[in-house]
């Protein structure tokens, strides 16, 4: 699960992070992180199709490895259809995924929601809801032939007093159960204004399994909109010093 505040720039995140699961290139340009190429597909309920298309033209349009991009990763923009709080709505996703493992004549390395806000209605702080909600994903998962699943979520508003004890993977919006339920937690600190051409995040990782990841620093190319790794974060280390 990937989250930060909202308008904080995930998506361009994650779409690099796509890049790199398609491509089977390092994740960010970082070799201790190689990936293998495997096809997926990303849901996208935050934008319509042209913002997509404009959003991954600037970054990836001349890419030399196009092909691999253009196989392996399948796009599906904001569609009303596309959720899950029925079984109508899990069968039309799960209907998508069947057509791409059809047609790449192999199952899927894994699936992007983002966010996953967009993908139910049900009460974000309920156990019970988001139980069921992580339930049907599993299912989409399964579908998919055991595919990992990428999720996108925002931050809540933790108030002051919280903000002193709740940090990373801990302020996520709503239940708990979100973060109990998956096996890394990636998150996001902008260290740059708002009208930064090229800002910079401090990235923390949680996870279950595995060498922990240390925190480190990615920017975001003003140019191609693609994150880029900078380095592990050293404590007290601004961005102006990157």
């Amino acid at each position: 699960m990937m989250g930060g505040p909202a308008k904080h720039g995930k998506s361009f995140i994650l779409h690099g992070m796509l890049y790199h699961l398609a491509t089977g290139t390092p994740l960010f340009g970082n070799q201790e992180f190689p990936t293998i190429a495997g096809p997926g597909i990303l849901f996208s309920q935050e934008l319509g199709p042209q913002e997509l298309k404009r959003r991954w033209t600037i970054g990836y349009a001349n890419d030399p490895l196009r092909h691999l991009l253009d196989r392996n990763l399948t796009i599906c923009p904001r569609d009303h259809r596309i959720h899950l709080d029925s079984d109508t709505g899990q069968l039309f996703m799960e209907t998508i995924i069947f057509e791409v493992c059809n047609r790449l004549k192999e199952p899927l390395s894994w699936i992007a929601l983002d966010p996953i806000s967009k993908f139910h209605t049900g009460s974000e702080n309920d156990f019970e809801a988001v139980s069921k909600l992580m339930h049907r994903i599993e299912g989409l998962q399964y579908r998919a032939g055991g595919a990992a699943a990428i999720l996108v979520h925002h931050f809540g508003h933790a108030s002051e007093m919280k903000s002193l004890y709740r940090v990373g993977a801990q302020l996520f919006r709503g239940s708990t159960h979100f973060i109990g339920d998956v096996d890394t937690a990636f998150t996001l600190d902008r260290r740059s204004p708002s009208n930064c051409r090229n800002p910079k995040f401090i990235c923390d990782f949680i996870t279950r399994h595995g060498e922990p990841i240390p925190r480190c620093w990615i920017q975001l190319d003003g140019d191609t909109v693609r994150p880029i790794w900078k380095g592990e974060y050293r404590d007290g280390q601004k961005a102006s010093e990157i």
